[in-house]
């Protein structure tokens, strides 16, 4: 029977990290162990390196995997080889592969093994976390995320948000082997926790990392649904990716492409409110066929046609909201924290007065139609909440991009957002906030001073020619 393991890499996630963890699993499997052991060992000369990663795929078979631990990993390699290649920009044969390469598709093989032995059918994961900025390595200054990790996500759509730490936590090797698995977002109604694991590691940076993964069986009578397919956040990620990295297909035998047709891609746009204006006469037209999505069948991840006009877009949010007079500051702001990391769209409290005159907090959660049960579960196991309110609201959502924008500081991220009356820029904070700590200067000084920088104006206002 397959069995499932829940992710929680709230600190990154390395494909060895993924190994220890998994083998905290397994402590009978003593010949799987050592096979394991034996292989990240495994070391040999650059010029074997460099053939045996570049032949892989031919001489799979030399290590003796069973048939569902090799074709898991010949799907991973291939995933991580193609976004290595494409965003290089050269042919597959003409890669020059690193120690840490190597070491890191050992890593993906002995995860491959662990996950067979384990019987693993499904891998529910609900976010990644990663840093964000440049870090500096033995090749130079390479961009956070890494631009291997961001192509396979953005691919594959497996969700990934910002941590406010430095460093590179996901490595692509990891993000392949994701790739690669059936995904779930959500754990099931009814399960069991079997174990867990840990996986302890470290970001680019050094710092400590660690990854617990849970072991866990549905409960019998449950029926299996099928895996939920968690949606990219492609808006924010394109603008970390290199101009160099266009996609590019290579054609490798062991990868099994899954593609969704326009049309389902065209209703998921247009349900998260991600149409830009290419796409836009295109999906209404869709959208208000009939014969595309009748009165008894809804577009998936809508509840509603939305209305759509040139410079917006429409989707239905769900609002919850509870009055809190009995919690303490420090269980609201673990609570907003983990609302957010377990993907709130928003989360805020405010403070407000009850019966009897009582100080208390109205917390509010702003979160997808589908996200509403899960987020209530948290509410009420983090909190006093004895009843939640809920709402399907409609909102109206400009049309958006990212970019960048070179400045006195660098390259800095910007926003443009589509307005009835034309386009306004917007700067990221992130991005802003990055320089502010490099530079040592105010945030508000640094933001004044791009924001006149990109309007063509000097410090004191003026036009400049």
């Amino acid at each position: 029977m397959k069995q499932s393991i829940y992710i929680e890499c709230y600190e990154g996630l390395s494909a060895r990290m993924l190994t220890e963890a998994l083998l905290d699993l397994m402590p009978g499997k003593k010949k799987a162990r050592e096979m394991v052991a034996g292989l990240l060992q495994l070391t040999c000369s650059e010029e074997a390196r460099q053939d045996m990663l570049l032949h892989m795929q031919e001489r799979i078979h030399e290590f003796n995997l069973s048939v569902d631990a090799e074709r898991l990993f010949a799907r991973a390699y291939g995933i991580w080889l193609n976004a290595k290649a494409t965003v290089e920009s050269v042919e597959p044969e003409a890669l020059v592969f690193s120690k840490r390469d190597f070491e890191g598709v050992i890593a993906m093989m002995t995860t491959a093994i662990c996950m067979d032995q384990l019987q693993i059918g499904e891998v529910i994961c609900p976010v990644l976390y990663e840093g964000f900025g440049h870090i500096m390595t033995s090749e130079g200054t390479k961009q956070v995320p890494l631009p291997e990790t961001l192509y396979i996500l953005m691919d594959t759509g497996i969700a990934l948000q910002r941590m406010e730490r430095d460093g590179a936590w996901v490595t692509p090797e990891a993000a392949a082997l994701l790739a690669a698995c059936k995904i779930a977002r959500h754990l099931p109604k009814q399960y069991q926790m079997i174990c867990q694991g840990i996986g302890n590691g470290a970001s680019s940076e050094g710092e400590p990392a660690r990854l617990r993964v849970v072991l866990i069986r549905r409960k019998r009578g449950e029926g299996r649904t099928k895996p939920e397919v968690l949606t990219p956040k492609r808006e924010e990620l394109e603008l970390l990716t290199p101009d160099a990295a266009k996609p590019k297909f290579i054609a490798l035998e062991s990868v099994e492409e899954e593609k969704e047709s326009d049309r389902t891609m065209t209703a998921k746009a247009a349900g998260s409110g991600q149409l830009n204006s290419k796409t836009t006469e295109a999906a209404k037209k869709e959208l208000e066929d009939p014969k595309v999505y009748g009165s008894e069948t809804a577009a998936p991840g809508m509840y509603h046609r939305p209305t759509i006009s040139g410079w917006t877009s429409a989707d239905e949010i769900c609002k919850l909201e509870c009055n809190l007079d009995d919690c303490s500051g420090e269980v609201l702001g673990y609570t907003m924290e983990r609302l957010m990391r377990e993907g709130a769209r928003d989360v805020s409290y405010m403070p407000i007065y009850m019966k009897k005159n009582r100080p208390a907090y109205l917390l509010t959660v702003l979160c997808h139609p589908d996200d509403r049960e899960r987020m209530e579960q948290i509410i009420f196991a983090e909190t006093t909440a004895i009843g939640i309110r809920h709402a399907i609201m409609q909102r109206s959502i400009l049309h958006r991009e990212i970019g960048q924008k070179n400045s006195s500081f660098g390259k800095v991220a910007v926003k443009y957002l589509q307005k009835e009356d034309g386009e306004a820029l917007t700067l990221e904070y992130d991005s802003v906030a990055a320089i502010a700590r490099s530079t040592g200067l105010p945030f508000r000084d640094v933001y004044h001073s791009i924001e006149l920088e990109l309007s063509g104006k000097n410090k004191k206002g003026e036009e400049t020619t």
